[in-house]
């Protein structure tokens, strides 16, 4: 048997009082049958603990191959994030280079997208190195960069960069709400990540012709967010799942 294996045990003895009991099951046995024996009961006492060990090895087998596969997914993620890094910087770098020889007066609105550009390349850097550190990441928790700082910037930046997706989907996005937010307690770029998912996934189940509406309000000292979109929406009876890893 492999080190930790279950080996069932079964102890057949003649002496029936407590003490021999409990000694055989400290010792490790998992059954106790008393001479003389009947062989219909070894029978059935042996089959149940040979489908207990069967049992035990298919759930032995189900988590070392759950383990197989997480190690290659992360080998996976660890292998295209790194191969990623590169041509992500060479985006951001060749976008603020173009920008800087645009003339500023005669191509603003080349200027912009362009800066835009290199934010997203600046973003997707940052899921990169997400991917990079999946395992620190599953085992060790979400790791937030929090500092004071408004909502007001980045909430003008997930504007900005998800303007132009919208535009191409031939959805109208509107944002709205108090521009002078005061400085909270968070992490920038993990908030502009999730409001930045929110409205990708709104934008995507809604119809050429619709709306998404991205709002907030500041009460007591907390900010709400909130996204509404023209798409069909999620059933109720699905409601349940939608914190669920990967089921869509």
């Amino acid at each position: 048997a492999r080190p930790g294996e279950f080996v069932p045990v079964i102890v057949l003895t003649a002496d029936a009082t407590p003490t021999s009991r409990l000694r055989a099951l400290d010792a490790g046995a998992h059954d106790f049958l008393l001479k003389p024996l009947d062989g219909v009961e070894v029978r059935l006492r042996v089959r149940n603990l040979l489908r207990a060990r069967w049992l035990y090895r298919e759930q032995l087998a189900a988590r070392e191959a759950a383990e197989n596969e997480r190690a290659a997914r992360e080998m996976v993620l660890s292998a295209v994030a790194h191969d990623l890094r590169n041509p992500v910087a060479s985006i951001a770098m060749d976008a603020e280079l173009v920008r800087e020889m645009l003339p500023e007066d005669e191509h603003a609105g080349e200027r912009r997208a362009l800066a835009r550009i290199e934010r997203t390349a600046q973003r997707m850097h940052s899921l990169i190195e997400d991917l990079l550190q999946v395992s620190r990441l599953e085992h060790a928790g979400f790791r937030l960069e929090r500092s004071a700082a408004s909502p007001s910037a980045w909430l003008e930046e997930a504007q900005g960069m998800m303007r132009p997706l919208a535009g191409a989907r031939g959805v109208r996005l509107h944002f709205s709400g108090p521009a002078d937010l005061p400085a909270m307690d968070l992490d920038p770029r993990r908030m502009l990540q999730v409001v930045a998912n929110l409205v990708d996934n709104a934008l995507k189940f809604t119809p050429p012709g619709g709306s998404v509406r991205v709002s907030w309000v500041y009460d007591d000292d907390a900010l709400r967010i909130t996204v509404h979109d023209d798409g069909a929406g999620i059933p109720a009876d699905q409601l349940e799942h939608v914190f669920r890893p990967f089921w869509q």
